[in-house]
């Protein structure tokens, strides 16, 4: 029997991303910080999120003008990140921010590098379980929220 299908906890809700994201079509790596406004329903010492194939650093979330370190905790096999605070932060709305950094896809899934000849493109692709593998996310139908992104 197969195991059912990981999904993120219901008492963190996403309202909005800004992703800032640099890449150069000469390079196979991109990196990026992403700042997401958070509803935290109940008081919580984890926020779980989405991440596939990146390596995350600086963690911290922000609200009622207090920022709180998070330690990083991946879990590849689940796809998941839980960002970790000392001591359990207050049902609030806040902002997590984060860096990240990835490896260009050698497919057409998250982003990757196009080629036509000589010509070089940074793309991204955000069907299905995508966005993950370019920033860390909400990556389920019942969070979609707006989100920013600027390329550099």
């Amino acid at each position: 029997m197969k195991a059912l299908p990981h999904r993120l906890p219901k008492n963190v809700r996403p309202i909005r991303y800004s992703v800032e994201l640099s890449s150069d079509p000469a390079t196979p790596t991109f990196s990026g910080r992403v700042e997401t406004d958070l509803e935290l329903l109940s008081p919580t010492d984890v926020i779980e999120m989405h991440s596939r194939d990146l390596t995350l650093e600086g963690a911290s979330f922000t609200a009622a003008g207090k920022t709180e370190p998070l330690t990083i905790e991946l879990d590849a096999a689940r796809q998941i990140v839980r960002f970790r605070s000392a001591a359990p932060l207050a049902a609030a709305r806040g902002r997590l921010s984060v860096r990240f950094a990835g490896p260009l896809a050698p497919s057409m899934h998250g982003i990757y590098l196009a080629t036509d000849g000589v010509h070089r493109a940074i793309c991204t692709q955000c069907e299905a379980t995508d966005a993950r593998a370019i920033f860390p996310c909400f990556d389920e139908p019942g969070f979609k929220v707006p989100w920013q992104l600027n390329m550099v």
